[in-house]
């Protein structure tokens, strides 16, 4: 039963907070919300705070693809790369089907500059949802940064074509 509670919580509570609707609902905001304008402080321990769950939830089940994808992103956000790369790539071993651990990983991999290889997973996650925007852009951000500027044009707008909202194309 408290494993059923706490996968419960992680699945469902941490991709709110990920996200800022259970955040925004407890600041009494309701509307939009970016996590970028809360304080610093509070940004982190809310990450920390996620990874310390998805943590316990692992010594539940080691093998949740879904958890290991969500501690890479908390990760990820916290600056710790290499354990954020390790995480996704064993979500990718546990279930290589699931999109947005391929989509982690490519960020991982993006964010320290390897932009080759981030290319290969953003394509393998577009493989597995064509529709998933935000690796489109993403797509688009790494093949500019290494060196392909009209392939990710082209991405930028396909990015554009499946969610036009998509804040950071515009950016």
């Amino acid at each position: 039963e408290i494993r059923k509670i706490l996968f419960t919580f992680c699945n469902h509570a941490f991709d709110a907070i990920a996200h800022n609707a259970l955040l925004c609902n407890l600041l009494g905001t309701f509307g939009s919300c970016s996590f970028d304008y809360l304080p610093y402080s509070l940004r982190v321990n809310l990450w920390r705070f996620a990874v310390l769950l998805l943590r316990r939830a692992l010594e539940l089940d080691e093998n949740n693809a879904g958890a290991w994808n969500e501690l890479a992103h908390a990760l990820r956000w916290q600056g710790q790369y290499v354990e954020a790369q390790a995480a996704a790539i064993r979500a990718t071993e546990i279930n290589p089907g699931l999109g947005p651990a391929w989509f982690n990983l490519g960020a991982v991999l993006a964010d320290t500059g390897h932009y080759e290889q981030a290319v290969a997973h953003y394509r393998r996650a577009l493989a597995l949802q064509p529709d998933f925007a935000e690796a489109w852009s993403n797509l688009g951000i790494a093949l500019s940064a290494g060196g392909k500027a009209a392939e990710g044009i082209a991405a930028f707008r396909r990015a554009l074509e499946v969610n036009p909202q998509l804040a950071p194309v515009w950016n």
